[in-house]
């Protein structure tokens, strides 16, 4: 959901469960579109970030997270 990788890690869906709420704790106030302004992530954003399983996180992109979710802000926080 959140980095371009050029490798796949596979975890079990437990795994994917706890990235995703890692993420929400730690960085979304930087995504939602509430947050007009891009605002810089903070230190424990990025580190989470730099941790998740980016396919398993995409596939939990659906239409309702994209209506809460700026796609262009989550971009910028990686």
């Amino acid at each position: 959901f959140f980095l371009v990788i050029a490798f796949v890690v596979v975890v079990t869906a437990d795994d994917c469960e706890s990235d995703l709420k890692g993420l929400v704790q730690e960085c979304k106030q930087y995504v939602l579109f509430r947050a007009n302004p891009r605002i810089p992530p903070s230190d424990a954003c990025c580190g989470v970030v730099k941790k998740v399983n980016v396919p398993c996180l995409c596939n939990k992109v659906t239409k309702e997270v994209e209506k809460l979710v700026c796609m262009d802000k989550v971009v910028y926080v990686c």
